[in-house]
């Protein structure tokens, strides 16, 4: 959930994983966001308090820490986990 409690993040699986994102208050999924170009077992899935996601996922063999906000398309790298 987010620190405000109105968002909800979630994996699901759609040939590939990703991650949801829900409006708690109707139930209307507000965003879909790609989860390692589906190609990683999902991991620990963080909110911060200025509607962003934090994720860990591995891409190419290593593990990495991501930041997606909601308003934009794509993750970005935070740091290489090794």
């Amino acid at each position: 959930f987010a620190p405000d409690g109105s968002l909800v993040a979630y994996f699901f699986r759609e040939n590939e994983w990703k991650i949801g994102v829900m409006n708690v208050a109707d139930g209307r999924q507000i965003k879909i966001l790609d989860y390692a170009g589906g190609k990683s077992t999902p991991g620990a899935l963080a909110w911060s308090h200025n509607r962003t996601l934090f994720f860990v996922a591995n891409r190419d063999g290593k593990n990495s820490l991501w930041r997606q906000q909601i308003g934009e398309n794509e993750p970005r790298l935070v740091a290489d986990l090794g």
